[in-house]
C-alpha cells in the first residue's frame, strides 16, 4: 500500500514538473529571440531567416536564426550575403544580419520607367549611364538609352575618345562628361566648301573659325580666298617667299596667312620697282607705291630733276663736293641732288672765300658761317678760317655756348659773337689731342664734386655702343652717351672722366679735377677713360690704345695721377664683363696693370 502511495506521488509531482516547465521560462533565457519569433541554434545549421547575434544563451557560436527581414520583404527584396548574385541591387539596412547581410531588391524603377538597365558602370552600355535611378551601390548605375538630344540631329552619343567623322557636341547625351554626341552638323563648312577638322592637320586652303561644331580646335579648312584670288594672289604664310608684296585681309586663316599679290602697278607704271628699303636701290625709294608691308617700297630711278641739271641724288650725310639742293630727287627728305651746278651766285660767297656749303650738322674741319650759302638756315658755309683757334688747341663757336675754358676773340671766322673757346686741357697734353667739353656740345652739369689729385687709380671701360672713328660721329656719341647718363640714370653728368675715340682723340668728360660715376667705390679715388664702341669681340684700334696711353702719361706730367698708378679693367672690381674681353686681354699686358684689386 505505502509503495502504491509513493508511486502515485511520484507521478503526480512529474506532470507538475512538466507544467511548470511549460509555463515559466526556461533557465538560460532564449527569450529574447523567441520573443521576436526566433530559434536558437548552431549558426554552422541552415537558417531560413538571418542570424541574430546576442539573443540567444550558450556559446558564440549559438545564435538566433530570425525571420525579422519585414524590411526588404516588404519591398519585395531578399535578405543574402551580399557577395551573391542579386539580380536586382543590394540596398543597406533592411535586413537582420551581418554588415554583409543585405537586401537584394529589385526597386530600380526610375531606371525601368525610362526604358534603363540598372547594372555595375563599368559593363558596357548601348546607350549612357544615369546616376541616381538605380538602388545599390554608387558604381551601380542606370544603362539608359535617352540621348534624344542627340539623336534628334542625326548625332550619335559615344566616348569622344572615339573617332567621329562629324564633330561632337557637348550636353546632347546621357552619361559622363566625355560621352557626347558626335554630330555632323557642319553645314557652315560644309555650306563654303569647306571641312571640318582638327586645325593641327594640314589644310589646303586656311581655317576658319565658327563653322564647325565640336572643340575650339576643330575649324573649318575653307578654300574661300577669293579676295586674294580675285586680285591674282596666292594665299600662304608669310614666311614663305613671295615674288610680288603679302597683303593683309584677303586670305582666310590665321594672322600670318596672307594675300601673296603682284599687285604692285603704281610703282610699276613709273618703271620701278617693289622690294624691301633695306636693299640696295640705284634710283630711290618711294612709299605708298607698293603692295606689302610698311618696309616694303618702290625703287625708282625717276631722279631726272636731279640729273638734268648734272646733279646726283643720295644721302645728305655724304661728302657732297658741290652743294646740296631739296626737291630734285625722289626719296625720303634726306635724299638730296648733289649739284655742282647751281644756279649762278647761289653758293658764290661760300665759294669766293673757299669754304664748302653742306648742311651744318655734318662735320666741318674748320667753322660754318651763316648767310653765305642757298638754302634753308641749316645750310651753312663750312669755311677753314679758324686756323689761330685751332693751333691753339681751341675750338670756334658762338659764345653763347658753354666753354669749359675762357673765350678769345679776333681767332675766328664769322660775327663778332663766334670765338674761340680755349679749354683747360686744349693743348696742355701735347702728346694727344683732348677735345673740351665745349667742343663737343655738352650739356652742363647739375652739380659737380671736386676731387683730390693727384690719383693713383684708373679705370679702363668701354660704352658697349656704337664706334667712332671722326670728329663728327665721336661728338655725337658724346652727345647721345650724356643724354643717356643725365636723361635716363639721372646721374648729374655723363659719368666717365675721358673718353677715346677711334679718330685717337680725347674728349673731355668730367675731366681730371672731378668726381665721376664710372667705377661704383672707387669713383672719388680714380679717374675713368671709356673707349667708344663694344670690344667683346674686337680690340680698338692702335690710336685709341695709344690715346688712353698719353692721356695717363699727360695726367702724370701734369700732376693729376700718380707716377706710380695702378690700372685696372673695369671688371676687376665689380661684377661686369666691361670693358669687354678683347680690350681687357690688351691692358692686362700693360706695365702698370695690377692684378691685385684695390681696397675699397
Amino acid at each position: 500500500m505505502i509503495c502504491l502511495v509513493n508511486m502515485l506521488y511520484s507521478a503526480t509531482l512529474i506532470v507538475l514538473i512538466s507544467m511548470l516547465v511549460l509555463i515559466l521560462p526556461a533557465s538560460g533565457s532564449d527569450t529574447p529571440c523567441l520573443s521576436i519569433g526566433g530559434t536558437c541554434q548552431e549558426d554552422n545549421l541552415s537558417c531560413s531567416g538571418s542570424y541574430l547575434t546576442g539573443l540567444c544563451s550558450g556559446g558564440v557560436n549559438r545564435r538566433c536564426c530570425s525571420g525579422t527581414d519585414t524590411p526588404c520583404l516588404k519591398i519585395g527584396g531578399t535578405c543574402q550575403d551580399d557577395n551573391l548574385s542579386c539580380s536586382g541591387s543590394y540596398l543597406t539596412g533592411l535586413c537582420s544580419g551581418g554588415v554583409n547581410r543585405r537586401c537584394c531588391s529589385g526597386t530600380d524603377t526610375p531606371c525601368l520607367k525610362i526604358g534603363g538597365t540598372c547594372q555595375d558602370d563599368n559593363l558596357s552600355c548601348s546607350g549612357s549611364y544615369l546616376t541616381g535611378l538605380c538602388s545599390g551601390g554608387v558604381n551601380r548605375r542606370c544603362c539608359s538609352g535617352t540621348d534624344a538630344p542627340c539623336l534628334n540631329i542625326g548625332g550619335t552619343c559615344q566616348d569622344d575618345n572615339l573617332s567621329c567623322s562629324g564633330s561632337y557636341l557637348t550636353g546632347f547625351c546621357s552619361g559622363g562628361v566625355n560621352r557626347r554626341c558626335c554630330s555632323g552638323t557642319d553645314a557652315p563648312c560644309l555650306n563654303i566648301g569647306g571641312t571640318c577638322q582638327d586645325d593641327n592637320l594640314s589644310c589646303s586652303g586656311s581655317y576658319l573659325t565658327g563653322l564647325c561644331s565640336g572643340g575650339v580646335n576643330r575649324r573649318c579648312c575653307s578654300g574661300s580666298d577669293a579676295p586674294c584670288l580675285n586680285i591674282g594672289g596666292t594665299c600662304q604664310d608669310d614666311n614663305l617667299s613671295c615674288s610680288g608684296s603679302y597683303l593683309t585681309g584677303l586670305c582666310s586663316g590665321g594672322v600670318n596667312r596672307r594675300c601673296c599679290s603682284g599687285n604692285d602697278a603704281p610703282c610699276l607704271n613709273i618703271g620701278g620697282t617693289c622690294q624691301d628699303d633695306d636693299q640696295c636701290c640705284s634710283g630711290s625709294y618711294i612709299s605708298g607705291l607698293c603692295s606689302g608691308g610698311a618696309d616694303r617700297r618702290c625703287c625708282s630711278g625717276n631722279d631726272a630733276p636731279c640729273l638734268d641739271i648734272g646733279g646726283t641724288c643720295q644721302d645728305d650725310d655724304q661728302y657732297c663736293s658741290g652743294s646740296y639742293v631739296s626737291w630734285l630727287c625722289s626719296g625720303g627728305a634726306n635724299r638730296r641732288c648733289c649739284s655742282g651746278c647751281i644756279p649762278t651766285g647761289s653758293d658764290a660767297p661760300c665759294l669766293h672765300i673757299g669754304g664748302t656749303c653742306q648742311d651744318d650738322n655734318l662735320y666741318c674741319s674748320g667753322s660754318y658761317v651763316s648767310g653765305l650759302c642757298s638754302g634753308g638756315v641749316n645750310r651753312r658755309c663750312c669755311s677753314g678760317n679758324d686756323a689761330p683757334c685751332l693751333n691753339i688747341g681751341g675750338t670756334c663757336q658762338d659764345d653763347n655756348l658753354y666753354c669749359s675754358g675762357s673765350y678769345e676773340s679776333g681767332l675766328c671766322s664769322g660775327g663778332a659773337n663766334r670765338r674761340c673757346c680755349s679749354g683747360p686741357y686744349s693743348g696742355m697734353c701735347s702728346n694727344v689731342k683732348v677735345y673740351s667739353r665745349a667742343s663737343w656740345g655738352a650739356q652742363s652739369p647739375t652739380q659737380v664734386s671736386t676731387m683730390n689729385t693727384p690719383v693713383g687709380l684708373f679705370f679702363v671701360h668701354h660704352t658697349e655702343g656704337h664706334a667712332c672713328h671722326d670728329f663728327t660721329s665721336c661728338t655725337a656719341q658724346m652727345r647721345n652717351i650724356q643724354n643717356y647718363h643725365m636723361a635716363t640714370r639721372g646721374w648729374s653728368d655723363i659719368g666717365y672722366s675721358f673718353l677715346v675715340g677711334e679718330d685717337g682723340a680725347v674728349y673731355e668728360g668730367r675731366g681730371w679735377n672731378h668726381v665721376g660715376a664710372h667705377t661704383q667705390g672707387y669713383n672719388s679715388r680714380g679717374l675713368g677713360v671709356a673707349i667708344m664702341g663694344d670690344f667683346m669681340h674686337r680690340k680698338p684700334n692702335n690710336a685709341a690704345l695709344n690715346a688712353i696711353k698719353n692721356l695717363i702719361q699727360c695726367g702724370i706730367n701734369h700732376g693729376y695721377v700718380t707716377s706710380g698708378y695702378s690700372l685696372y679693367g673695369h671688371r676687376d672690381v665689380g661684377t661686369s664683363d666691361c670693358p669687354g674681353d678683347a680690350l681687357y686681354n690688351e691692358i692686362t699686358t700693360w706695365s702698370h696693370y695690377n692684378t691685385q684689386a684695390p681696397q675699397k
